[in-house]
């Protein structure tokens, strides 16, 4: 019990250390990019999501976490712009209907992003390209974080309309390399475009409404709207949106923050969340604590009898009885000689000399006349009860006690 309190004890100190080191060192900034307006990462849409407040100040904006065929399949909108911005917009053919309807009903719709494609771009004969950046420019992820943009690393890109042209705005390459390709000329008109001339900002009409299309999202996230002389190119896009009420997608985003779990929901709700961590808390703790096999109590079982001093005795009751003394003297006599063997490393000769018992009683310790009486003894062929009992009486004396001299 002890042992495992020590083991518990390091275990804790070692994820309390883990978690205060991961807790003090500083988090790598985030370069993806996802769009949403719940993120303060670089590439993220927090601030301009708060900026729209400050472009649109008497529009209600609401923020959509649900598909467009989702939304306006149950509601129904008058004078209300759709924005989406993300680095793709590909809608199925169910929401790409359902926002051709929404804008030819009379409403906006705002699309920011690089890649627009699927039915949606079908209808309105879109296509878009991106321009090559060769592996020695800088990238999006090698962008020091607020400290500039210089025209060596940088693509510009600037409206087409002289009162709202300003010289054109700086963005890293790579971020703002996008551009269409093709689209239908005889309902769009050009609003922005890159520094090889290529078209990335256009207004395309469509029945009522009209559509805002937009190929560089990257102007529309943190990092860029906290650039100074940056910040005028969201301002200025979005000038041309009518001021009327604002739907801000989050549902058509990279970094979509929706839960792919079975249990989403239950992670949606701060009660449930809450509940279902405690509960796996509880059963962590059950497994470290509870969860060890139970064993069942082992029953004491009483140790096996030891049967050879019984049969001993009645093996030797049994020889005295019959009264076979020269067998008993003969075994217990062959006991004796294979313990000189094994013990002392004895050789025992046919004929005994004296010399030879005295180098026995050397090697064992043990009186000479003793040794000499064994094997006298031994040498009767019909001993008597008395005769048998001398001689068992002089073994036990043998390992009992060496040095004793008493033989009688």
């Amino acid at each position: 019990m002890e042992r495992n309190l020590k083991f518990y004890i390091m275990l804790g100190v070692s994820l309390s250390l883990v978690i205060l080191a991961e807790w003090l060192i500083p988090p790598a900034v985030n370069w993806s990019p996802s769009f949403s307006a719940a993120d303060k990462i670089p590439y993220g849409a927090y601030v301009p999501y708060h900026f729209m407040g400050y472009l649109f100040p008497d529009s209600n904006i609401r923020v959509v976490q649900i598909s467009p065929y989702e939304l306006l399949d149950v509601e129904e909108f008058e004078q209300t712009t759709y924005l989406f911005i993300n680095n793709t917009f590909t809608p199925d053919p169910a929401e790409s209907n359902a926002i051709l309807d929404f804008a030819g009903s009379g409403n906006q719709v705002f699309i920011s992003a690089e890649k627009i494609d699927g039915a949606l771009a079908d209808s309105l004969q879109l296509e878009t390209s991106f321009n090559f950046i060769s592996s020695d420019s800088s990238f999006i992820n090698e962008a020091p974080f607020l400290t500039g943009i210089t025209d060596d690393d940088s693509v510009t890109i600037d409206f087409v309309n002289p009162v709202l042209a300003s010289g054109g705005y700086h963005y890293k390459k790579g971020t703002v390399s996008h551009y269409f390709e093709q689209y239908d000329s005889s309902r769009s008109i050009i609003l922005g475009i890159n520094d090889r001339q290529q078209v990335n900002y256009l207004k395309m009409s469509w029945g009522e409404g009209t559509f805002w299309l937009n190929t560089v999202p990257h102007a529309f996230t943190n990092y860029n709207m906290l650039l100074p002389k940056n910040k005028g190119y969201m301002e200025k896009a979005l000038a041309y949106l009518p001021a009327q009420d604002i739907l801000w997608d989050e549902h058509h985003k990279a970094g979509r923050r929706e839960a792919r779990t079975p249990i989403r929901y239950i992670l949606s709700q701060s009660a449930l969340r809450w509940a279902y961590g405690l509960a796996l808390f509880t059963v962590v703790l059950f497994i470290l604590f509870e969860g060890k096999r139970r064993r069942r109590a082992i029953p004491l079982l009483p140790p096996l009898p030891n049967d050879t001093l019984e049969f001993v005795d009645t093996m030797g009751r049994l020889y005295f009885q019959r009264r076979d003394h020269q067998n008993i003297t003969q075994k217990k006599f062959s006991y004796f000689q294979e313990h000189l063997r094994t013990h002392f490393s004895i050789v025992i000769p046919d004929e005994k000399t004296d010399t030879w018992y005295a180098r026995v009683a050397e090697k064992t310790g043990r009186p000479e006349a003793l040794i000499k009486g064994l094997f006298d003894a031994a040498r009767h062929t019909h001993p008597t009860d008395q005769g048998l009992l001398r001689f068992n009486r002089m073994i036990e004396q043998f390992h009992r006690n060496p040095r004793s001299r008493d033989v009688a």
